[in-house]
């Protein structure tokens, strides 16, 4: 067998030391790629709160109300009716009012009638078109039907 070589006490502690060193070295080199692995995970929860976050802002400004309403809507000037290009309803939108008093008032409710049933809906939303009158309404069945609005006339005034 062959002989070992003695090591001096000295050189046994520079050793130690080194492999102290290296195995801290190793250490301080996976805490640092587990902080980057943690931050592009925290990131992507943040971005994945960020994006619910974002589709509930969504959803809640698009939604849109539906309530049976008894009787039809109050009457008014220059609103709209157009039949429903898919179904057997005609769409009631906007108009306006002249009061006793000379003062204009200006709806921007979107109403749906339906003639089987004689009943009316009023439909509302946050992203609904503001007051009008005087507008034009256009139906079109493409994509399951669709009506377009155009025009309007908005200014509220007092006769003198």
């Amino acid at each position: 067998m062959g002989k070992k070589k003695a090591i001096s006490a000295a050189e046994a502690k520079k050793k130690a030391a080194k492999k102290a060193k290296v195995e801290k070295k190793a250490e301080k080199r996976d805490t640092k790629t587990v902080k980057k692995t943690k931050g592009v995970q925290d990131e992507e929860e943040d971005l994945d709160a960020i994006l619910e976050q974002l589709a509930r802002e969504w959803e809640a400004k698009h939604k849109v109300n539906e309530e049976i309403v008894s009787g039809a809507p109050s009457k008014r000037a220059n609103a709209t009716l157009t039949p429903c290009p898919v179904g057997n309803y005609l769409w009631f939108i906007g108009g306006e009012y002249f009061s006793e008093d000379g003062r204009a008032y200006f709806y921007n409710d979107v109403y749906r009638y339906s003639p089987e049933k004689d009943e009316w809906r009023c439909y509302s939303s946050p992203m609904a078109p503001g007051p009008r009158s005087a507008h034009s309404v256009v139906a079109s069945p493409a994509g399951g039907g669709k009506l377009f609005l155009f025009g309007e006339v908005s200014v509220s005034f007092i006769e003198l």
